[in-house]
């Protein structure tokens, strides 16, 4: 029998089997599953994506669509809640804050205080997402991609994403009773 972790976070390199390992751990940890996708349709390849998602799901399945702001008082208490993904929900709060973040090519890194002060929201974006997964009874999976393992991105708008998420998986990778890197569709356990 699995002992059931409260926090599971996995993480890994785009296209490396994140997300279909969090769906089979999900699906073996139990039945009763809500699935928080963070994604926005924005365009045609975001809409592809979404798709191929929703056509792996059991249908089962209870879903939630959003990444801020989350409630989990009508999931029921010994259920899994999966995340699907920690990126996107970054993503989407930096273009909350920010708008067309890659305005941040053409600014003075050192001049501009308001990198400091978005970064200060989506750390109490998370902390708010923490504190909810602590009073939760069930099990969460996080899903994250790791970005901060290639060359170091060209411009600002990338190195600050780049910097962002990685503090951000930093923090629930800490707080996870289990961690899993995925690598070209092999899951690794690293923590727990």
């Amino acid at each position: 029998m699995r002992i059931i972790a409260k926090l599971i976070f996995i993480t890994g390199g785009a296209r490396s089997g994140k997300s279909y390992f969090s769906e089979e751990l999900a699906k073996d940890i139990g039945n009763d599953v809500t699935y928080i996708a963070t994604a926005l349709p924005i365009d045609e390849e975001m809409n592809d994506r979404i798709k191929e998602h929703q056509n792996r799901r059991p249908q089962g399945w209870k879903l939630i669509e959003a990444y801020r702001n989350l409630d989990f008082s009508k999931i029921k208490e010994d259920s899994v809640i999966l995340l699907d993904c920690l990126t996107i929900m970054t993503t989407n709060l930096l273009y909350d804050h920010l708008g067309d973040f890659s305005r941040l090519d053409y600014v003075d890194y050192h001049d501009f205080q308001e990198l400091k002060i978005v970064e200060n929201k989506l750390n109490e974006e998370y902390q708010y997402l923490l504190n909810l997964i602590k009073k939760f009874k069930g099990t969460v999976i996080i899903v994250s991609n790791e970005i901060g393992l290639g060359l170091v991105p060209e411009t600002l708008s990338n190195r600050y994403f780049r910097d962002v998420l990685g503090r951000a998986n930093k923090l629930f990778a800490s707080k996870a009773d289990e961690v899993y890197f995925c690598l070209s569709g092999i899951p690794v356990k690293i923590k727990g």
